[in-house]
């Protein structure tokens, strides 16, 4: 992980978002947060359909059921196992993305990291000199979360959350791994007030 680290904090281009900025984009706000589970298409529904506001992150996958569905998301979390394409595009859109290393995603760091504008780079190992930063979190779901409460987020609000089944916009290929990582994150989610759309 700490490898992994020092790699994505050489190659994610500068400038990159900074703490104000994100905080900015959380701070005393209603944050929904968007799984991976088939499930957050209904949830990007009613919030189009209801003219819901507040901040938008994309737990990594769900960025491709945002694009699918015309919801802008204001933040993505990833450790860029998700569609790369989405995740592009959403960035060359203007979107951040909190990017996550850990130690078997380098290969795709040094493909797609350097692409990624105005970006801040996480790890769950020690963060270091100012660039790499642990807010908290273990999947990219509740890395969400974690962040979400760590930046001062009024309410936070999980739309597409499923803990039992891997969801189709995971794009695991491993799903019994993933199954146990949903676990973990299951009771890491439970340690916030969080409620469900």
């Amino acid at each position: 992980d700490e490898e992994s680290a020092r790699l994505l904090s050489s190659v994610l281009p500068s400038p990159r978002l900074t703490i104000p900025e994100l905080r900015s984009l959380i701070l005393g706000r209603t944050v929904y947060i968007l799984g991976a589970h088939e499930s957050v298409v209904e949830g990007i529904d009613y919030i189009l359909e209801k003219g819901v506001t507040g901040t938008f992150i994309a737990a990594d996958g769900a960025s491709t059921a945002m694009r699918e569905k015309g919801l802008r998301p204001d933040l993505i979390v990833s450790d860029l196992d998700g569609n790369p394409d989405d995740l592009l595009y959403w960035n060359n859109e203007g979107v951040p993305l909190l990017v996550h290393a850990h130690g078997d995603n380098m290969e795709t760091i040094c493909s797609l990291a350097p692409k990624l504008r105005h970006s801040m780079a996480t790890t769950q190992s020690r963060p270091f000199d100012d660039v790499v930063h642990n807010f908290g979190g273990f999947t990219d779901g509740d890395r969400c979360v974690f962040t979400a409460d760590h930046f001062g987020a009024c309410r936070i609000v999980l739309v597409g959350f499923r803990f039992d089944k891997v969801g189709r916009y995971s794009f695991t290929t491993n799903p019994e791994n993933k199954l146990r990582k949903l676990r973990w994150a299951e009771r890491l989610i439970g340690l916030f007030e969080a409620e469900y759309l």
